[in-house]
Parts: C-alpha cells; structure tokens; sequence
C-alpha cells in the first residue's frame, strides 16, 4: 500500500457513505458498523491522535464504531417507529463507558425512499411547461449552501461531550430542518400532484406563487395554509404517502460545497427491500396514485415489465442514487435474474454498471434450510458496481444448497459480455456449474442447434380456472362440456387423469361465442403439445409434454403448440421437449417453478434440412430397419455419420419422431397408474428414451463423457 494513502486510511474509509434505503431496525447498517470499525481498528496504517490515549482492543473498537455511525452510515425508512428502532440498535451497539450518545438525526431519516422528486424538478409541476426562474434558482442556491456549511459543521463537531451532541442537535433543528422546511413542503405538493383529484390540482399559476413566496418566510406560511395547498397535504396524508427527497434531505451526497450539482451519490448501498407486488388486489388498497408516479419518474422505467414488485423500483432507486464506481447489494427473489418481469432490471444493470457477484439460495420448500423461515420463497444476493471499466465486468454465480453461504458451492465465472448466450432478449444470469455454462455456450455458439421460437409458437391455456370460472363458464357436472385438462393431466408422453384438483367441465357454446374464430379459443380444434408451465424446481423433470388430441381444452397451468403454429412435426417436437437435453438447458436458467413462453423460445432445437438429400433415403431405411426389431441401443451409433455436420438430414427427423410416436403408443396403453409411477417411463418405452436422448445431444456436438456428465448432474439436481 502506498505509505502516503496508507497513512489516511482510517479518513478515507470515514468518507464513505453507505445506504440502506429500507432499513427497518438497522440491522444491515449495524453489520457494515461493525465491518468498517474492525477494517480501520486493524490497519496497521491508521493513524489518529485520539485512539492513543484509549486502552484495550475493546475501547479502539467503540471508537470507531461511533465514528463510522456518525460518518458513514445513512438509512430511511417509511415506519417512524422502525427508524427510532435502527437509532436505538446503532446506539447500543456504539455505547462507551463516559461517552454520550452519538447524533444520529441527520442520518437516519423518516420517509418513502421510493415518493420524492428533485430540487431541479421543483421549478414546475409534473408533465408541465418549465416555470423555473432566476430567482428561485438563485434562492436554491443559497438555501444549498446553507444547508451544506451547517452539515459540515455538524460531521466536524465531535461527540466527546453532552454538550457536543446537543450543540449539533440544535444546528440540526435550528439551521438544517427549519431552512429546507419550505422546500420540503412545495416538493411534498409537486409529488401530491399524483394523489389529488384531477379536479383539486394546482394550477400552474397557484404553483408559481408558491415558488415566489419562499423567499418570504411570512408569506410563504399564509400560502400554504390556504385551501389548495392544504388539500395536497390532506391527500398524502389520506395515502399513507410520506415523500422523501434524497438531494433535499442528503444534500452533501449529492452537491459539491457550492452547492453545485456533481457525479455523487452513495459509495454503497444495502439491504433487504421489501417484496410486495404493486396490485390492488393483493394489498387490498387502491393505488393509482402510486403506479402513475412511477411511470412519471424515468427511473422506474426499467421495473414497469410485466408485474412490478417494490423490489423492482427499490433496485432502480438505488442504482440511481449510486456514485461512480458505487457498490450495491441486496438481498432479492432469485427470479431477479431470470424472469423476463425482471429483464428491465437486468438491462438496466447492464448498461449503467455491471454484477460483481452473485450469491443463489433455490432451496424454498424446507423452512429450516431456505433463508427465510417463513416466506416459501427462492432469493439471491447480488453485487452490483455503477461503472463502465471493462476490467470489473466479470463476477461469479454460486448456488448455495440452504441458507448459507458456502465457500465450497459450485461457481460459474460469467462476464458481462457472455449473458446474451444463453438468452438474447431475457439476459438471464444462469445459476450452474462453470462445466454446464462453457458446454451451453458452445452448443449454441456452434451453428449446430437454433431456438425453439424460431419453429413454434407457444400459448398459455386458452381456460382460465379463476376468471372464466368468475364468468359462469365452468361447471362440475360432466354432462355440461367437456372436461378441461389441467397440468396434471399431462405427463411425459401421454395424457392421463389428474393428479390433483377438481375436474371443470367447459359450457362450450357459452365459451366461444362471440370470439374470433382465429383465437386462442378454438384452438382446440387442432391437434397440440402440450406442456405443464408449473413445475416445481426440485421435480424429476422440468418440461413434462405430451399430445393434446383435437377436441381437448386446456387449463393457463398447461401451455401448448398447435399444429398449425408448428414448422417441426408434432411427434418430433414431443420428442425434444420429453429429453434430457431440454430439460437441462432449461434448468440452467430457471429461477421459479413456471416453464414461460419466453423460456420455451429459448430451448435448443437441431436445424433440419428444408428439402430431401440423396441420403436421406439410406438413413431412413438403416434406422427404421433397427428400429423395427427393437435394437434402441444401436440406433445412435447407425446414424453416428448423420449427425456430424448441421443441417442435419430430413431422415433424422423422422427418426426422432418415429421414435416419439411409439413411446406415445406404449404410454397411452399403460392404463391407470400411480402419481409416484409417473416420474418414469414404463420398461419397455425407457429404452427408446435412452436412444432419443443420446441421438439429440451428439446432435448437440456432445461427446459421451460430457452428455454422460450432464445426466449425472441432472440426477444430482433431484
């Protein structure tokens, strides 16, 4: 270390400022107190004049834990009650013999870290013309600089005495809150502008005045009693809605000493923000206002894909608010980084920064081994860096078996540049061994394989159980329609009776009328593969398909292929949904217990031949010829030559779902057999299965010893 920064090192790491945006009781700000004070205690190069008079490891240890709290460590919090908690477990956790306690009150704030606005977006109303004026600039600019020399003044001011904290507690309230007090409110209006009706808004007019009166402290407090201006306060209040806004209540994060906006912003962010999905429905409260304040701040852009979810805005907040090289790391559901509701956030990430790291807990059905006890949910941590140097664009993946982080988990080594590979459009961060990404990657990088999405078109069940249900559609009488098949109905090969869930029988002519013949709706006219899209991450298998005769509807629980959104033949596409091959790759990027249709895309399919070759005629007759005496274990080896170079022969298509077409036939006369029977096929069909899996993946460019590996991983997944 150089001796000339060596010798600052304890300043350099109380310059830091690190966030927890949500932090509840603190719990989080009191692991990075206790990392930093031990970071600073035991380097050899810190020098300060006050820890020589101190005695024992335990009192240097104190010392700068205060030191830390007061300097570093920055929280908010919607509950007033969780912040005086967090003040209350910083202050134990600082608490020496004859010292007082440390002023936290500049630090730990109360408010919505999600609901503010900036100082620059006060100068007119939300999707309004500018009305900005010199002189309200100029007054910012003074009440900035204020603000800025009275905080300095409270982080030099130490907390040896009572007298101390107490003199930084009146600057505080004195100085600090009585002077942003009215900027505080005009933002406070500027955000009710979402939460009032449209009748009752301001006017630009009315807005105007406002920013006029507060040079006038007099003024400005008549202003604001009057009626619209109460009627903005009245509907936040009416709301539960608590603004915060980060450069008002944070200016030193964000502003140089003049006041003067600069690349700022936190050197590190924390935490566990919270998870609820933004409906109405499931919080039991309307929230317009909220979703439309959402869509105005162009931050949020990245979180508005599919469901939001709090966790979404919080990660678009906080990569916001970092600083230049800034590090972010938050505890999130594993679907983070797979789900395409969450490809908006990854993009996001990817563009402004960079993940450092990614730490995966898939275990959620064991309440002793997932990392919350009581919430049934698979979640990640990730570390995230606001950069654009190359060097830091690579980070590793590991997946933990419980609640754990393990040192001896399997990793994978990813960079930035290779996300795309697995998925082009989703961006997903896989969760495997470095062994399973490098054979995914080459797969696809050698021409051998395209994307299903390319050759079919997929659909979620035409049937939806709870709305068409809710539209009098269904009924429990079998002599009403026909039965709706649900995802239990399916299983590998064949159609069977549900496992579980009542039967619903489909009043039919009531379901069609009125839709267009070319919907969804009449599918059911043509023949389809079918697939369950729920399976539980810890099943025998992930993707469990089968035929769908003509006159069958489907449950949303089954998606399915009809035969005219097909360019493979149906018996073939069977075939690599039932393998090995594609039910691997899939797993590599699974993050929850559905099979999407934007998963289904991405699943690797062999490029066949559009039109006849001179061999295909040879091939054919060879594989059929064995085939049909029923010597599965030789087929791959007949056809070796046929499946070196892609596109491959119109003859192994055929044999794929020649194949596929007996295991059909041999599934669908097995009779009434048990729910445990169905994680495997029956002897007599389990030896084609072994032959059509090892045909696909040296079709894959696979050799033994690596598709060998992979099935052993797959059995190890179970």
């Amino acid at each position: 270390m150089d001796t000339t920064l060596a010798s600052d090192y304890g300043n350099r790491v109380l310059a830091l400022r690190i966030l927890d945006p949500a932090m509840g009781s603190g719990h989080f700000l009191i692991r990075a107190c206790q990392y930093l004070a031990i970071q600073i205690a035991t380097n050899p190069h810190t020098r300060d004049p006050d820890v020589e008079r101190l005695r024992g490891d335990e009192s240097l240890l104190a010392y700068w834990k205060r030191r830390v709290v007061e300097s570093c460590l920055y929280g908010v919090d919607r509950n007033p009650l969780a912040v005086e908690l967090a003040k209350l477990a910083l202050w134990l956790e600082t608490v020496s013999v004859g010292q007082p306690l440390t002023f936290l009150d500049h630090h730990l704030r109360h408010g919505d870290s999600l609901l503010g606005t900036t100082l620059t977006a006060l100068g007119s109303l939300p999707d309004a013309p500018p009305l900005i004026s010199s002189a309200f600039s100029q007054h910012l600019s003074e009440i900035l600089a204020t603000l800025l020399a009275t905080l300095t003044e409270i982080s030099n001011t130490a907390s040896d005495t009572l007298q101390h904290v107490k003199h930084k507690e009146s600057l505080f309230r004195r100085r600090c809150e009585k002077l942003r007090a009215p900027l505080r409110a005009v933002a406070d209006i500027w955000c009710a502008t979402f939460f009032v009706e449209p009748a009752a808004r301001l006017m630009m007019p009315q807005y105007g005045a406002l920013l006029k009166a507060l040079k006038t402290p007099a003024a400005f407090l008549a202003l604001q009693a009057q009626h619209p201006y109460q009627d903005a306060a009245a509907a936040l209040t009416a709301n539960t809605a608590v603004p915060f806004h980060w450069e008002l209540e944070f200016p030193e994060v964000f502003f140089n000493s003049a006041g003067s906006r600069r690349e700022g912003g936190f050197d590190a962010i924390i935490g566990n923000p919270p998870y609820d999905v933004l409906s109405d429905k499931e919080t039991g409260r309307a929230l317009d206002a909220w979703k439309a304040f959402y869509r105005h701040v162009s931050e949020y852009a990245p979180s508005h894909v599919g469901k939001n979810n709090l966790y979404k805005l919080f990660l678009c907040r906080a990569f916001s608010l970092l600083a230049a090289g800034g590090r972010l790391g938050f505890i999130v559901p594993m679907p983070i980084l797979g789900d395409e509701q969450a490809s908006g956030i990854r993009q996001m990430i990817l563009n402004g920064g960079a993940f450092s790291g990614v730490e995966a807990f898939p275990q959620k059905d064991d309440p002793h081994k997932r990392v919350f006890r009581d919430a049934k949910l698979s979640t990640a941590i990730i570390a995230v860096t606001r950069t654009t140097a190359e060097q830091q664009r690579c980070f590793r993946v590991r997946v933990h078996p419980a609640d754990h982080v393990e040192p001896e988990s399997p990793g994978l080594l990813l960079s930035t540049p290779e996300i795309p590979q697995y998925d082009p459009q989703n961006l997903t961060i896989v969760s495997c061994s470095q062994t399973d990404w490098d054979l995914a990657t080459r797969m696809m990088q050698s021409g051998r394989l395209r994307r299903l999405g390319d050759f079919c078109t997929s659909y979620q069940g035409e049937v939806n159980e709870t709305t068409d249900g809710g539209r009098g559609m269904l009924s429990e009488d079998p002599n009403d329609g026909p039965l709706v098949l649900r995802g239990s109905n399916v299983t590998m090969y064949a159609l069977r009776p549900a496992s579980q869930g009542k039967d619903f029988y489909l009043l039919e002519d009531k379901f069609v009328a009125g839709k267009d013949p070319s919907s969804k709706a009449f599918h059911s006219r043509t023949a389809r593969v079918g697939f369950q899209r729920s399976s539980p991450q810890n099943n025998f298998r992930r993707i469990i398909a089968c035929i769908v005769p003509p006159g069958n509807y489907c449950f949303d629980t089954i998606s399915y292929i009809p035969a005219t959104e097909s360019q493979l033949d149906q018996h073939l596409l069977l075939a690599l949904l039932n393998s090995k091959l594609l039910d691997w790759y899939f797993r590599l990027g699974s993050t929850n217990s559905k099979v999407n249709e934007y998963q289904f895309n991405i699943l690797p399919s062999p490029e066949f031949r559009h039109r006849p070759s001179t061999d295909d005629d040879a091939i054919r007759e060879c594989a059929f010829g064995i085939i049909e005496q029923g010597r599965w274990n030789e087929l791959p080896d007949a056809i070796a030559d046929a499946l070196r170079q892609p596109p491959f022969s119109i003859a192994i298509a055929n044999t794929l779902s020649r194949a596929s077409y007996l295991i059909t036939e041999i599934e669908s006369h097995r009779g009434d057999i048990s729910r445990s029977e169905r994680s495997a096929l029956s002897d007599q069909a389990q030896p084609i299965q072994d032959a059509t899996d090892e045909i696909l993946f040296r079709a894959a460019g696979f050799t033994p010893g690596e598709w060998q590996g992979i099935e052993q991983r797959l059995s190890s997944m179970l």
